[in-house]
């Protein structure tokens, strides 16, 4: 596919897919590869403009949310600081301490950059539904549809 004509896959897409798949792995794939070869428009993690999202762009968007998760600089997560996360708190996510729990292999209570490294990578994986090593915007939809429909359902709320 030529730079030109290659679908960009949006930031919002993108995150929202990684976001909701990753529930398990407790974080979200939003920020831009430092070392891309060429810029990409505002709003995509394909910095490259290739069409699709490589892992290395993957890492460094994940890099880039970890750090961004982190308030306090520690290089560690809280349940706190999950939860302060833009979306976090979305209706049918589940509660950040629910998330930190299915990511915190050590069970202290934090996120590690290798936990949350461990965790989004697995989840790359599970999106990249044919194995190549690459993203499609067809598979981050996909993808984002099966999490979607994986979610228990939320009670509807009684009107007062």
């Amino acid at each position: 596919m030529n730079r030109s004509t290659a679908p960009r896959i949006p930031l919002r897409i993108a995150a929202l897919a990684l976001a909701a798949l990753a529930v398990v792995a407790g974080g979200v794939a939003v920020a831009q590869d430092a070392a891309a070869p060429a810029p990409a428009p505002p709003g995509t993690v394909d910095t490259d403009g290739d069409g699709v999202l490589s892992a290395a762009e993957h890492s460094a968007a994940a890099r880039g949310a970890f750090q961004r998760m982190d308030a306090d600089g520690d290089g560690r997560i809280t349940v706190d600081e999950m939860g302060a996360m833009p979306g976090s708190n979305a209706a049918g996510m589940p509660s950040a301490a629910d998330r930190m729990k299915s990511v915190d292999t050590d069970g202290d209570g934090v996120l590690t950059a290798q936990e949350h490294a461990a965790a989004t990578d697995a989840a790359y994986k599970r999106l990249d539904a044919d194995g190549d090593g690459r993203l499609t915007l067809d598979e981050v939809r996909a993808g984002a549809a099966a999490a979607q429909a994986a979610r228990p359902a939320q009670p509807t709320p009684t009107p007062r």
